[in-house]
């Protein structure tokens, strides 16, 4: 009985390990676990020359997750679910669950699935820590998915309180880009709901952000700026805010603006 007990407790104990682990033991993915956010296109390539054989396991399903994780990282659209579904179906009680879930959204928002890719990132929320300050980077991601995912649903109401926990969280941990990025899909869903003077005030601080951060964002953030003081009927003042990114912009889009311009002055 006694060494019956031991193995079922054993069993237990094998199988609660394999269910909660986080980390890959191959040192190949440890390796390219910590570069996929800056270099996931390498991280491709790599992943690529490993054969899946000398793989264990639960190696051979984090080889699926770092493999859609570089892919998104990587901007490349995805257009299937299967690696993302091996994930979820095998990461069970793993921390690492909430950021697959975060993917599967991310899969099937490409894919054009909308109410599935909503229903992953609310998953993928319930999953992280009540804790405000654990996770804020993951968490804001999830947020300002959902957020955009519902602006263009119009779910304009619902899509608020996303971005602004996106925003929140982008403050919490010191993110300059992604609180340009988020100030400005809130402003985005102020416009839609005819609210112009707090997309203004949200359009302002994320360019008064970008100009010390990124031209490009600058450049965005003036448009969005521009374009929003010509919905407000402001043509003089929209004409003067476009007419600085002449000056600024890369030269394919001063064409662009230059047709705006003529269209609109």
């Amino acid at each position: 009985m006694n060494r019956t007990l031991l193995l079922i407790i054993t069993t237990i104990a094998i199988i609660a390990c394999g269910c909660t682990r986080q980390q890959p033991s191959d040192p190949r993915l440890q390796r390219l676990t910590l570069s996929v956010d800056t270099g996931p296109q390498a991280v491709i390539d790599s992943l690529a020359a490993i054969d899946l054989a000398t793989l264990g396991d639960f190696d051979r399903h984090y080889y699926n997750f770092l493999t859609v994780k570089a892919r998104d990282k990587a901007y490349i659209v995805h257009t299937s679910d299967s690696l993302i579904l091996d994930v979820i179906n095998h990461f069970g009680l793993s921390p690492k669950m909430a950021e697959a879930l975060y993917y599967a959204g991310r899969v099937y928002s490409d894919l054009g699935d909308y109410p599935t890719a909503l229903r992953y990132f609310h998953d993928a929320l319930d999953r992280i820590s009540d804790d405000p300050e654990d996770n804020n980077i993951l968490r804001a991601s999830i947020a300002s998915q959902t957020a955009r995912l519902m602006l263009n649903l119009r779910m304009y109401s619902k899509a608020l309180p996303f971005a602004e926990t996106a925003l929140k969280c982008s403050l919490n941990t010191g993110d300059s880009i992604c609180s340009i990025y988020d100030r400005t899909l809130i402003g985005n869903i102020m416009v839609r709901t005819g609210n112009f003077g707090e997309a203004e005030k949200h359009y302002i601080k994320a360019l008064n952000v970008a100009r010390n951060t990124s031209t490009k964002d600058t450049i965005e953030a003036l448009s969005e700026l521009g374009t929003l003081q010509y919905e407000s009927h402001n043509y003089q003042k929209s004409y003067e805010i476009l007419s600085k990114l002449h000056d600024q912009a890369e030269v394919n889009e001063v064409n662009y603006i230059l047709a705006y311009l003529l269209n609109h002055a």
